[in-house]
């Protein structure tokens, strides 16, 4: 079985995790099971469901840039501690990069990006955000968008969208 362990704020019932949860209810478990990693802590409405069809939750220390350093260490723990984890796939937009990051600094094989957006949001993360949105090219080992536009905007792949159309 592989599991792939998805990166997002909080298991709520909010656009990515309904999909994430709609995907995860009709697939074959047997084969594919999905992780989670929770950024926030607060406990989710999909919480019980995920680990009611055999899902693993894992509660980062968050992603204060004061505790990045504690971050890390924890999101390389659960990948080096889960040989069954296959897959990163990261849902934060930029806020992805710490965890991708760190996956990195382990040479674990599939870093997905997945961009949900056509803008980063402007708010008090924002300086962060633009940085880390522009790093994530160097720690991603596959891109996904939901549309082409979020693709453009976010990787800044030109050529990558001109090659896949």
């Amino acid at each position: 079985m592989i599991r792939i362990l998805q990166d997002v704020s909080h298991m709520d019932r909010a656009g990515i995790e309904t999909i994430l949860m709609r995907y995860y209810s009709y697939m074959d478990r047997s084969k594919i099971q999905f992780d989670f990693l929770i950024n926030k802590n607060k406990e989710g409405a999909y919480d019980k469901q995920i680990k009611e069809m055999g899902g693993n939750l894992y509660h980062t220390p968050g992603l204060n840039p004061l505790k990045m350093r504690e971050y890390k260490k924890y999101v390389k723990s659960v990948l080096k501690d889960n040989p069954d984890i296959k897959i990163l796939h990261a849902h934060n937009d930029a806020m992805e990069y710490p965890a991708l990051w760190a996956a990195k600094e382990i040479d674990f094989p599939v870093r997905i990006s997945q961009s949900h957006n056509t803008s980063v949001d402007f708010n008090l993360k924002w300086p962060i955000k633009v940085f880390y949105k522009q790093l994530i090219p160097h720690v991603a080992t596959h891109y996904f968008g939901c549309g082409i536009d979020a693709v453009r905007y976010f990787f800044e792949i030109k050529r990558y969208i001109e090659e896949r159309g």
